[in-house]
């Protein structure tokens, strides 16, 4: 998305890196063809006013942004801003090349409620075109890109109560993109290739990886499957094979709630259970390169479905009821199961889920008896070195 900072009357413009402990901020003015620095500060933050990446308290987040804007004796009052690229869905789609602006973005905003797991009034959208396609399809390549609209209200109504002016918010990988141009030449090595972009903040680390200066992103790999076939088993050898972030959703959502599931269950029911399902697993689903093993019921609800399905290449991990029981019958960390007669249970879950974790999944790989964890994991990678070996690098 090539935006121009700045045109012959351009007034001095403001960037800001909003941080987990600290602001840091950037006046940038043009003369000429050239972009100077002019100011440039670090400035702290209190204590909660970024949580888990979002701003949790919009009032003194502006209030040090106009401390800090004051310090520096700046008159600029233009601001340009980025969202994480984990607040942002992507996609690129294939578009017939002979659509008119606006053509195109009535056929984008229809396809994308295909891709963004969210309702369109809740999510601000943005497209470009990033190349042509394949000579004699007459289609080209365009950049579908969708974030929450309360991540860039948030950004916009703290930079308002500043007394200053949002002109830019874009999203921090395609920052990258266009600053490396500026900075490549000076790399000692080869800058054709891969390029890593490490970023050492407060709380995270957050690695950019850049090919022949474009943005890569790790393609997800997502398990779905009834209790007891294996997904955290096979999941981490998995993870460890392809070089993923493995991330168990239950564990997560155990994690954020300070409880364990059967206390959820006993509390809130399994309806609020798969309420904090839901939010957990849209939240995961915005990373790339993890592989995501699900919860047994988390294909129940249609929104995680879509969540789960844009999310990456999805393997379902089947299983009979026999097998089922065989592995959990003495599992008392299942609370659907702790009934009179846990194999008819078994059986039941069955019958409504297994057609769901087929309507999911690019990847179904039954269990055979006795299978191990290893062997299970080698022949999903067998899979994906057949459907998807780009994606994976195999």
């Amino acid at each position: 998305m090539k935006i121009p900072l700045f045109n012959k009357n351009s007034e001095p413009l403001l960037g800001i890196d909003i941080g987990s402990t600290s602001l840091k901020i950037v006046e940038l003015s043009r003369s000429g063809r050239t972009i100077t620095v002019q100011n440039a500060g670090v400035f702290p933050l209190p204590a909660n006013t970024i949580v888990e990446g979002k701003i949790a308290d919009i009032p003194t987040l502006a209030q040090t942004l106009r401390k800090a804007v004051a310090l520096m004796k700046t008159k600029a009052k233009h601001v340009a801003l980025a969202v994480p690229g984990s607040a942002v869905i992507t996609r690129v789609l294939d578009m017939p090349s002979d659509l008119s602006e606006d053509e195109l973005e009535t056929q984008l905003l229809m396809e994308a409620e295909q891709y963004i797991p969210y309702s369109l009034d809740e999510v601000a959208v943005d497209f470009t075109v990033i190349e042509e396609g394949e000579e004699g399809t007459e289609q080209v390549k365009v950049l579908l890109a969708a974030c929450r609209k309360e991540s860039i209200d948030a950004l916009t109504e703290m930079v308002e109560q500043a007394d200053l002016e949002s002109k830019i918010i874009d999203v921090e990988p395609f920052c990258l993109e266009r600053v490396y141009p500026l900075l490549a030449d000076q790399l000692e090595e080869d800058n054709e290739g891969l390029i890593a972009v490490v970023d050492c903040g407060a709380t995270n680390l957050r690695i950019n990886v850049l090919d022949r200066g474009s943005t890569t992103t790790g393609t997800n790999l997502v398990l779905v499957g009834p209790m007891g076939a294996g997904k955290t088993s096979v999941g981490k050898m998995l993870a460890d094979r392809l070089g993923l972030r493995f991330i168990d959703s239950d564990h997560e959502l155990e994690t954020r709630c300070g409880a364990d599931i059967p206390w959820i269950f006993d509390i809130e029911g399994e309806t609020g259970f798969r309420a904090r399902e839901t939010e957990v697993l849209s939240e995961l689903c915005e990373q790339s390169g993890i592989l995501l093993a699900t919860g047994g019921g988390a294909i129940l609800s249609e929104k995680n479905r879509r969540i789960l399905r844009n999310a990456g290449v999805v393997v379902y991990l089947s299983a009979s009821a026999d097998q089922i029981y065989k592995r959990v019958r003495h599992d008392t960390n299942r609370p659907l199961l702790q009934v009179e007669n846990p194999r008819g249970a078994i059986a039941d879950i069955l019958e409504i889920r297994t057609p769901l974790y087929r309507e999911v999944a690019d990847i179904v790989l039954p269990s055979t008896e006795g299978e191990s964890p290893g062997s299970m994991a080698s022949a999903v990678c067998n899979e994906l070195k057949k459907r998807f070996p780009k994606e994976f690098n195999l």
